[in-house]
């Protein structure tokens, strides 16, 4: 294994790659806890692929990401959620556009915790039938979903913000997608995707990092993978342009929803992206955030029902600047957003007091068991390795930097979408 550490905080980390292609990261951490995630690069985005060993495009309906993580739990022999509750031990699974998720956190029954996971997620069961009986289940968690006024902003938003890019479509998928999926769908993703080559495994916290890694070899010693080689996901010719500028969703909601997205051809920004992520977390906070005067006089007016949100989406050649809040007047509180955002400029002052309050949260996420599993998993997902100096990264910022970066932003393109009651408009 090869111990790394992530600089400034001296938290090791053990990594290690099996010959089936699994990488495999192990922090050992002195909690009461241990937190474990075992990760597919493969999400809801990713529905044409060529699979290994063909030339052709194999096309699957949106939502066969989230439906194939329903049906993993759906096997012969216990039930997943009963096991892990005999010993008090929570589990999930999550899936997101470009990844899903299977997790596990508990102080105790490590060992047997971890050979069921890696068991569980390497032996489902696939039927015609099992496939049919869970589309009712799957279609109603859609009506839920789109009952949400943000998942209905958002995924307007999304829709709306791609020519080419699946991105565009929902994780859960659409009603006819969802109905369209097949057994032979679900069989080619999972074993085109749930190939150890394409997933990693993260642990952290009160385990053995030599003992662990032996646990993990001997589970895999019991089955046989014909290739450690991945499918092969589509590029996509994306413009710089969104498909469409605007658009109402109607829905019986007492205040409105916004979802503002700006795309960002981020080639133009010459830029590392972990440092782009930093810089634009820094511009929403102090322009629209917790620490900016918009934020204080939305909340004290009540125009704000709540703080602004943000996120950043790395698709490909583009990055997506989301901003998003529950407000009275969407249209209103929009025209002032993109007018606090005509001067992208920051005092040096803010951004150094921004940067010390953003290395005391990494001090305190790097003393917690999930808070460290999380990291190393985004880390790897988003950049394909972990980013050990993000202390210095960090530290490193500067005005001079962030004034290159938004000197090279175009904030031209971007999508608005809004939920709200046209009855009481």
């Amino acid at each position: 294994m090869e111990i790394k550490t992530f600089k400034k905080l001296d938290t090791k980390v053990y990594e290690e790659t099996l010959e089936n292609g699994l990488r495999i990261f192990i922090a050992p951490l002195k909690r009461n806890g241990i937190s474990v995630s075992y990760t597919t690069l493969f999400g809801g985005k990713d529905i044409s692929f060529i699979p290994e060993g063909s030339e052709e495009i194999y096309d699957c309906p949106p939502g066969v990401a989230h439906f194939l993580e329903h049906k993993m739990f759906d096997r012969k022999g216990e039930n997943v959620f009963n096991f892990f509750n005999k010993s008090g031990t929570y589990n999930n699974a999550f899936t997101y556009k470009e990844k899903t998720k299977y997790i596990f956190q508990g102080p105790t029954n490590f060992e047997e915790n971890l050979n069921f996971l890696l068991d569980y997620v390497a032996t489902p069961t696939f039927t015609k039938t099992k496939v049919e009986k869970e589309k009712p289940i799957i279609l109603e968690e859609a009506r839920s979903n789109f009952d949400n006024p943000i998942n209905m902003a958002f995924d307007t938003a999304m829709k709306n913000c791609f020519h080419e890019n699946p991105y565009m479509f929902p994780i859960i998928g659409t009603f006819p997608s969802i109905e369209a999926i097949s057994k032979e769908d679900i069989e080619m993703c999972y074993k085109t995707f749930y190939n150890p080559a394409n997933m990693i495994l993260v642990i952290t916290g009160n385990v053995d990092p030599v003992d662990t890694l032996e646990i993990v070899k001997n589970n895999f010693s019991k089955r046989n993978y014909s290739s450690n080689k991945r499918g092969l996901k589509l590029k996509y010719d994306e413009p710089d342009s969104v498909a469409r500028e605007y658009e109402e969703a109607n829905m019986p909601i007492t205040n409105e929803v916004f979802y503002l997205a700006y795309k960002i051809n981020k080639k133009k920004l010459n830029m590392d992206l972990y440092k782009i992520n930093h810089y634009l977390k820094c511009l929403f906070i102090l322009k629209l955030g917790s620490l900016s005067l918009f934020n204080d006089e939305g909340l004290r007016s009540g125009e704000l029902l709540g703080q602004l949100g943000s996120e950043i989406i790395d698709i490909d050649d583009h990055i997506i600047f989301g901003i998003y809040g529950e407000v009275k007047n969407a249209t209103e509180t929009l025209r002032k957003i993109q007018n606090e955002l005509g001067d992208l400029s920051i005092e040096e002052s803010d951004l150094e007091l921004l940067k010390k309050s953003t290395l005391s949260n990494l001090i305190l996420m790097n003393e917690q068991v999930t808070g460290t599993n999380n990291k190393i998993e985004e880390d790897v997902c988003k950049y394909g390795k972990v980013v050990y100096d993000v202390y210095d990264i960090i530290k490193g910022l500067s005005i001079k930097e962030y004034s290159e970066l938004i000197k090279n932003m175009d904030l031209s393109n971007y999508t608005i979408a809004i939920a709200k009651n046209k009855k009481t408009s």
